[in-house]
């Protein structure tokens, strides 16, 4: 995979918890770049919980990640600029 630093704008975030899974928690996140191009970006477990607690709609954030095979970041580490 590819790892990635970005600056993003949160537009959406939606949390949801997976029962009988290894991953327990999903946290999905649709977010605009500098350049107005729409990514969507999702983190699992511990970091879906930290990012439904911390990241704010219309707030930019700097994201490190990886690209999956569906072509959305994976969310490894964030924090606010």
């Amino acid at each position: 995979m590819n790892e990635v630093f970005i600056l993003v704008k949160i537009i959406e975030i939606k949390y949801n918890l997976i029962p009988k899974s290894k991953k327990n928690a999903i946290c999905n996140i649709k977010g605009i770049l500098v350049n107005k191009s729409v990514i969507n970006l999702i983190a699992y477990n511990n970091i879906a919980d930290k990012c439904y607690r911390k990241l704010k709609k219309d707030t930019v954030f700097l994201v490190e990640g990886r690209i999956n095979q569906k072509m959305a970041i994976e969310i490894m580490n964030f924090s606010k600029i």
